[in-house]
């Protein structure tokens, strides 16, 4: 193959792989920058319901973090139907087992480790806990990269361990996962 038939088979391979936006006609104006900008942009009113935290939705502001897990019923199972997704005050995710035992594990992560679209009691850290007999904390946000999950671990692995009454061993047993 030559070096031209080459470049045309890469190009013919990136016009299949742009997902298909509709042309300008001739007779349309490009959008500028600022409409743009304008139609991207979040608006007031959204603004003003993510930073009010009397007022459910799917986070909370933090001024470290940019956001935390909220309160709210997502209508994202199955067929459309609501999922129930509650918090705690410190936006881990509300736990349903052993919550009367101490906690040693502790999950942070993305959507996968919050287990969006189940459930409370339907969590993979519920399941995790039922087997192992013991509580786990889900500090998992959907969103999140993995500087927001460290970040997170880091101040509240530093919270728990200053809070944290019990031997030395028991502190050293403490696990926590990605």
């Amino acid at each position: 193959m030559t070096k031209i038939e080459k470049s045309l088979a890469a190009l013919i391979l990136c016009i299949a792989l742009v997902p298909n936006v509709p042309a300008q006609s001739e007779t349309e104006r490009p959008v500028s920058w600022e409409k743009f900008l304008r139609d991207s942009a979040v608006s007031r009113e959204m603004l003003d319901i993510f930073a009010d935290p009397d007022i459910p939705s799917w986070a909370r502001f933090d001024p470290e973090l940019g956001y935390t897990l909220g309160k709210y019923l997502p209508r994202d199972g199955i067929d459309g139907s609501l999922t129930i997704s509650t918090s705690q005050a410190d936006g881990t995710r509300t736990s349903r087992l052993y919550t009367d035992k101490p906690r040693r594990i502790n999950a942070y992560g993305n959507s996968f480790t919050q287990c969006h679209q189940v459930s409370d009691g339907e969590t993979w850290e519920e399941y995790l806990a039922a087997h192992l007999g013991e509580p786990i904390r889900n500090f998992g946000m959907g969103g999140y990269g993995v500087y927001q999950s460290y970040r997170r671990m880091i101040r509240e692995e530093s919270r728990l361990s200053s809070a944290q009454k019990g031997t030395e061993d028991e502190k050293d047993r403490r696990v926590t996962c990605y």
